[in-house]
Order: structure tokens, then sequence, then C-alpha cells
């Protein structure tokens, strides 16, 4: 049986078209998408595959799919199969950065990929292809690199979930897995056949030639070991524009005879030029492109001189005749960035029939380009270096580690699920099961940071829960590196810390990284030792039981059975495995490569022999920020070959920084943080300053629009620390409908952060050095003994 992909054409449509990755034209004024998908070999989407989309996702199709601009698919319908059977999937797309900023074109694929990835809760990989625009456009190794990164910028904007979306440049990644991937692929691709494909001649550069296989290997997530641990068979959907199909052809003709399953598609029409449909909007023009960028003079201009109107030459006529929709660039913008559908379609009838003049859809149009890109321009500017970097992290993708592999037969027609005896450390999200149980075994209210999903995700916590209500103890485990003065950030898990402590009555272990501190921050033995003793202070502010708490620095206690169960920890993970969790290199030194051994044994309460003697089965439960989890998967993967329970994880999302969500508070940059050494004049300047707003960029607008809660740090920080849940709501509704503005909020939220702060450092001035000793003290917990 010939492929599909076997049986199609160069991607040459006649004379009067031409449609290629790097070009598309049409000499008749518009592209003939019904002859482009006869020769491309693709099958036109259908209402009702929306339509099952929808019942899958219980959502709204998006305005991208319910206007068929995304229009076109290969075996979308397989992967729709697979999902129902339960069988996760993975998105695939890429940008190739040549410029500085995205234009409209650019920000299509990832609009709908964002909505793919939250609609299906499935994990994306986003490919940069420095090494393409290297090729293609004469640009330095070094330049391209540099724009790959700002467009980065541009696609974490979109609104990208960290935990499931892993970018990456071709010049950074490349290697092991995924370069045998590329060599597998393109020794299965003749010459002939990407010259039939793409067209290049005997002038083109090798490295073009050979470019293909780069695109094509994500396709396949064995390319990606470290986000999917291992699995080969995970099925991809790849959202893109018509243009890159023939890519993909090649892609789908190669994958059965590596033993892989065919990605599928979803293709959409080509944006099209301001000057009209007859090619696409490119980079290299900028009369043809409205970026990310432009002001709103610029964009407002630029449609209003540039945009080819469908209109008649004459208003007389326009009013008789009305306007020719199929190639009226300013309406066609309108169906890609007008959401409501009601207005899209009144607007079609009035323009349409002649009510309406082009001067005042391009006027419409502009009001809604202006108010998109100024969202984005919002969300980019609160894109941090160390966002783009944690974008770009090696790491396992949690959601698709389960404990099943999928195998695929040899034939490809059949997929089977057959159980693993690996444990695949999958966090799950904390539902209202779990929070319901939580209040009903501790016969409390939950804490508001289980209340409003801060702590979201756990590992294993119905595990300590079951222990619990059978009768069995647990203990808790936190713990801080050492530093001048802790944040609120710091103080989050500590107050969710005590709150676990009193519910349910159980002892805590609160280490110290004193040892860490001294090995990243460059700070001497002594330093470290005298910061720790400082920030314990703070800590026991927070109103633990002493008579349930150890507090202890590693310098300090780190000796016997601690350090045993060090060495047995260390002999059971090897460098590749830290390499890999962590990302060290060959340039640090090996004092972090040991320092995962010490963070993972307080999670045994072996490693506490005065604390809980003959207790060496005692489940231990850890309330940590999700940037910890690396730490705890190594324990957990170690602990049963050592004897031990794994231990337990309740996590909690980063605490924002004040300029944002995109990163976490840092006690290195004193403008992200408000320390409990904050005087109430300082708070009030840094929230009043700092605090990113979701508040529209006027009075009236804010008036009309409302503010866009999901951006806005003073909400973000009234749900970690306002108390009322029937005020926090009252004052989320107001601000989201207008009726409130940003410095009320900000108000209200420095009233509550200065009694808050004013409160930790009353507490604080009572914690004598004394005091300090007895938290430290090596001794029994009497509780224990009972």
């Amino acid at each position: 049986m010939v492929n599909d992909e076997e049986n199609s054409k160069s991607s040459n449509v006649e004379e009067s078209q031409s449609v290629t990755p790097w070009a598309v034209s049409a000499s008749a004024g518009k592209i003939d998408y019904d002859k482009l998908i006869d020769q491309f070999g693709c099958t036109l989407l259908d209402q009702a595959s929306l339509n099952r989309v929808q019942r899958l996702t219980s959502r709204l199709p998006h305005v991208f799919l319910r206007r068929f601009i995304f229009f076109a698919h290969r075996d979308f319908n397989e992967i729709l199969d697979a999902y129902e059977r339960g069988h996760k999937f993975y998105l695939y797309t890429g940008r190739g950065p040549s410029s500085e900023a995205l234009h409209l074109g650019h920000l299509i694929p990832f609009m709908f990929t964002k909505y793919l990835q939250e609609a299906f809760k499935v994990p994306l990989v986003i490919q940069l292809t420095d090494d393409e625009k290297c090729m293609w456009k004469n640009l330095s190794v070094e330049e391209t690199q540099r724009l790959g990164r700002e467009n980065a910028k541009d696609i974490i904007a979109c609104g990208f979930d960290v935990s499931k979306t892993f970018i990456f440049s071709d010049f950074d990644y490349v290697g092991g897995p995924f370069y045998q991937n590329m060599v597998k692929i393109s020794t299965c691709v003749p010459l002939d056949k990407v010259q039939e494909t793409f067209g290049f001649t005997g002038e083109d550069y090798i490295g073009k030639i050979g470019f293909p296989s780069v695109q094509a290997a994500p396709s396949f997530s064995s390319s990606f070991p470290h986000l999917f641990n291992g699995r080969k068979n995970i099925r991809c959907l790849i959202p893109c524009a018509v243009d890159q199909d023939p890519y993909f052809r090649i892609t789908r003709d190669v994958a059965p005879r590596l033993g892989y399953l065919k990605p599928s598609l979803i293709e959409s029409s080509t944006f099209p030029a301001l000057q009209g449909e007859t090619g696409k909007m490119l980079s290299s023009d900028p009369n043809y492109a409205i970026y990310v960028t432009d002001s709103a003079k610029e964009i407002r201009n630029k449609i209003m001189k540039y945009a080819f109107s469908g209109g008649q030459d004459t208003i007389e006529k326009q009013r008789q005749l009305g306007a020719n929709l199929e190639v009226d660039v300013a309406f066609k913008y309108l169906s890609y960035f007008l959401e409501d559908d009601d207005e899209l379609e009144q607007i079609k009838k009035a323009y349409g029939s002649g009510e309406m003049l082009t001067g005042e859809v391009k006027k419409r149009l502009a009001e809604v380009l202006i108010e998109l890109i100024e969202k984005h321009r919002l969300a980019r500017a609160a894109v941090t270096k160390e966002m783009v970097d944690a974008f770009m992290a090696d790491r396992i993708f949690p959601n698709m580690v389960k404990k099943e592999n999928i195998r695929v037969n040899d034939n490809l027609d059949e997929v089977q699920t057959v159980s693993t005896s690996d444990d695949q450390l999958e966090s799950q999200p904390l539902d209202s099961s779990l929070i319901d149980r939580v209040q009903r075994l501790s016969s409390r209210p939950p804490h508001a940071c289980l209340r409003r999903n801060v702590f979201c995700a756990h590992r294993d916590l119905d595990k300590v829960l079951d222990s619990y209500e059978q009768g069995e103890e647990f203990y808790l485990f936190t713990g801080l590196r050492p530093c001048s003065a802790l944040n609120l950030g710091h103080l989050v898990q500590f107050m969710f810390a005590k709150y676990l402590q009193d519910a349910f009555d159980v002892p805590l272990v609160i280490q110290l990284s004193d040892d860490e501190n001294f090995m990243w921050n460059d700070l001497s033995v002594e330093e470290s030792r005298r910061l720790a003793r400082e920030n314990a202070k703070d800590i026991i502010a927070c109103g633990f039981d002493i008579s349930k708490t150890f507090i202890f620095s590693n310098f300090d206690y780190i000796g016997r059975s601690f350090y045993q169960n060090i060495a047995k920890v260390a002999n059971c993970v090897t460098l590749n495995k830290v390499r890999g969790i962590f990302g060290f290199t060959s340039e640090d030194h090996i004092g972090k490569y040991s320092f995962p051994p010490v963070q993972a044994v307080p999670s045994f309460p072996s490693s506490f022999p005065h604390l809980f003697t003959s207790m060496e089965n005692l489940r231990c439960l850890i309330p940590c920020a999700i940037d910890q989890d690396p730490y705890f998967r190594m324990t957990r993967d170690v602990a049963p070959r050592l004897g031990y329970h794994k231990p337990s994880l309740i996590e909690s999302t980063f605490f924002p920084a004040l300029q944002g969500e995109n990163g976490k508070m840092s006690a290195s940059d004193p403008n992200s943080a408000i320390y409990v050494t904050d005087s109430a004049e300082e708070i009030r300047n840094k929230i009043m300053k700092y605090a990113f707003s979701g508040e529209q960029d006027t009075i009236e607008k804010q008036r009309q629009f409302g503010a866009n809660l999901e951006v806005d740090i003073s909400i973000k920080y009234l749900s970690f620390f306002l108390e009322d849940d029937d005020e926090l709501e009252q004052i989320k509704k107001a601000y989201a409908s207008g009726e409130m503005l940003s410095i009320e909020v900000k108000e209200r939220l420095v009233d509550v952060l200065v009694e808050l702060v004013e409160r930790h450092r009353r507490a604080r001035a009572a914690v004598t050095d004394d005091v300090v000793d007895a938290f430290m003290a090596v001794r029994p917990l009497v509780y224990m003994f009972d």
C-alpha cells in the first residue's frame, strides 16, 4: 500500500501559486487551499472533529477552530482516539529566529498551541531553529542564538505552563538521542526526495539538504529522553501552518521504518501579508507585517495605509455593491483576532452589503490589534532571563511519567499498555477530595494555602493520610538555605508547615543548609553558620512547638547516622543521574555533586536516631515549593533500594516576585522581595512602585474592562496572606469588574503585609539565643515516646 505522503507531489500547485516553508505566493489573488490539500494529500477538518474536541476537553473550541483557520489535518482523529482511551500525547511546534520580534503571523501557532496545551493538559516542545536561520539568512551563530532567546521571551509571554513546556534551540540542544534520530532519519531520505519536496538545487549548501532531519526529529519522543523518561512511542501532534507540511510529509514517510508512530498534524492557512492574500506575512519586509513591538500609532498607520481593501473604489459603489470579503485583509485579520463571533458576523454582513465602509472596518481592526499587542507587551516585559532559563532547562515532564509504557507493535496498528516496576515519579494535582480528607482527619478548616490551591501538587500524600488514619505517626521535614533575611516567599512554607504540625500534632525537622550556602554563594563557613542561627530566629518566630521541633544546621549536625545515610544515597546515584536532574556540568565542583544526598537524607527517620529511636519506618511528609521537587524525585527513587519508605511531598507554586509571576521572589534581588525586616514605609514603597499591576492603562479603561487578575501581583499576594475568604472574593470581583482601582487593592495589601510583618517582628524580638539553642539541641522529642 502506498502512503499518502509518498503519493504527494511537489509543494508547487500549478504555476499560479507556490507554497514552500520559505515563501508563499499566488498570482490569482489568493491561495487555492482545495487544490493545495489535493496536492499535499491532507484531510479537511470537519465539524464532527470540532464537536469531538469540545466533548473531550469540556470547553468551547478555539476561535481558530470555530472559523476553520486551522482547516486541515493528518491523523488528528487518531490522536483523539488515543486520548479518549486514556493515552497522553505531546505537542510540538517551533520558530525560526530571524528577527528581534515576532509578527502577528508568528503568534498564530503559539496562541493555538497554548489552547491545545490547556484544553488537553499535555506537554509541549518548542524548537528554535537557530541553525536553520544561520544557513538560510546568513546570520552568525551567536546572532541566531541571541535572537532565539529574544524570541523565546515572546513565546513565553503567550502564557505557556513552564511545568509542561520545554523550549530548546538547536545549537544548544542537538546531540545524544536527538542527533541519533537525525542520523536515522537522514539515512531514510534520498537526495532526490528532498529536491522534489523542497526544490533544492546543486547550488544549495549541504546544510540545507540535511536540515529536514533536524525539524523532523522532535516529532519522536525518543529525541527527549530527559522529558519523557525514556518513553519512545508517545504520540505527537504538530500544530503548524500548511506551508510547513512538506517537512512532516517526509517525517511521516520515515516514521514506520524507524519503528515510530507517525506524528499527527493540524494545519492552518497562511497568515496573509497586509498587501493582500497573494502571500504570507514576512519578517523581511516591515511594511508587510505588524510586529508585537509596534506602537499603537504604527499599527494604526500600517493598517490604514497598507491593508489591502476589498471595498469598492468609491463610497457610492461601496454602498451599492458592498465589499469583496474574500480579498479584504482587514476583515481577514478580524477573523483571526476578534473573539466575539456575533460582532464578527455583524461586521461581515454590514461590510459585505455596503452598510460599513473600509475605514470603519480598519478602525475596528486597529482597536483589536492595539489591545492584543499591548497585552502581549505587558506579558513579555515580565519575562526574565531566569524564566527563559527555566523553560529551556532539561528536566522530566512529571505528567508524562506514569507507571506504564506504550509499546508499539512492529506493524504499528496496535498499542499495548504494559506495567513497569520502576518508580516513574509522577506528581499529582492536589484535588478537593484530599483537602476534604485533611479537614476530616485534622478536625480543623484547611489552611488558606490549601483552600486557594497555593499548595497545588503532591506525591503520595494519600499514603501519609492512609497511615495516619490507621493510627501510625509521621513527621514533617522542611528547610532553608540561610540568607541575610527571610522574605515573604520563605515565610509561606514555614507558615504552612506550622499549620500541618498543629493540625496533625506531629514532629518537625527543619534543615538549615549552611553547607549549601557555603558552596553556592562563596561565603565563609563562619558566615554561613551565623546566618543559619539568625534565620532560625525568624523560623521560630512563626510559632513552632519546641517539644515537637528540631532545627539543625548541616555544618553542626552531620555525622554518624546522618552521614551514613548520605554515603548510602551517594552510592545509589550516578554522576550522570545528578547531571540529568540538576544540569551540573564538568565546570561545577564536586561539592555541588555531593550535596543532593545531604538534602535527601532528612527524609529518612534513621538519620535522627536521637529523635526517632527504633522508628526507621516512620513516614515523612515534605511541604516545599515545587522547585525543590528534583531533590526529592531522586530521594524517592533511592528510598526502596535502601529499605526506606519513599517520602511524600506536598508542593506549592512559586511565590512570585513583585515585578511579575514569571519568577519567584529572590533574596538576591531586593526590589523583587519584601523582607521580614522591611519597615512599614519600605513595604508601602515596594508595593506601590514595583508590584506588577493587571490594571488597564487608563482609569477609563479600567472602569470599562476591569483588571487582569491572572497577572496582578497585589491580588496574588492577597491570595496568600488575606485570611478572610469573603473579603478576598469581594476584592477580586470589584477589581475585575472595574469597580476598584489598582491603588485601592495595593492599599489593602499594604495593610495586610504591614500587620503580618509587624506581628512577625514582635515575635522574633522575643526569640533569644537560649531559645535558638533549645530548638537546635540534640535531644529526644518527648512527644514521640508518649
